[in-house]
């Protein structure tokens, strides 16, 4: 049965007419009209292969190609420079040279100061009152000591933020004690010196 279904599906493919529904569900059919098809697609050769050695040709052109640009990137990279002849150098005139004139350089702007634990400030912006060392940082605590207006006081400890102020603990030579850095967001009491 199966070479039957095989002979029709070469008589299809001959005459050009597929059965799609053979087509889908015999195998064998499947197989002839495709065995056929391809053979019907093949260009009718004459004697032998006459394509064979034009493919061969290709073939052999395309790998001496390959190897020709091998060969010449190979001996550009390892190729010695050649010497050239030294050509003839015109003589140097004498001109006379500029002399420089030595610049000053800028002097380097020296670092910011900033208030920092271990440093030292001075009390301004006090407008001639003794600015208060209080013996915690809050505006409640009890004064300690006044320190007048231009002194120096070293930072002890800092900074802390209490009641809406940056907290400092100084000591100067009135005493020591907790001092606001200035007011919040208007004049600093505390500057940094060197």
């Amino acid at each position: 049965m199966s070479n039957e279904w095989f002979e029709r599906g070469v008589a299809d493919a001959q005459n050009d007419q597929l059965n799609t529904t053979y087509y889908q569900h015999y195998y064998y059919y499947r197989l002839g009209y495709d065995q056929a098809r391809r053979q019907m697609r093949r260009p009718a050769i004459r004697s032998g292969r006459p394509w064979a050695p034009r493919r061969s040709l290709l073939l052999a052109a395309l790998v001496l190609a390959v190897l020709g640009a091998w060969y010449l990137l190979l001996r550009e990279t390892t190729a010695e420079p050649v010497a050239t002849a030294p050509t003839a150098q015109p003589r140097p005139t004498m001109t006379a040279r500029p002399t420089a004139v030595p610049t000053a350089l800028p002097a380097p702007s020296p670092a910011p100061l900033a208030l920092r634990p271990e440093g030292f400030a001075q009390i301004v912006n006090t407008n001639g009152a003794p600015l208060n060392a209080r013996a915690e940082p809050a505006l409640g605590s009890p004064v300690q000591a006044k320190l007048a207006e231009g002194s120096r006081v070293r930072l002890l400890e800092g900074p802390i933020e209490a009641d809406n102020y940056i907290w400092w603990r100084v000591e100067g030579e009135a005493g020591a004690g907790w001092c606001a850095q200035g007011e919040p967001g208007g004049a600093q009491w505390l500057e940094p010196v060197p």
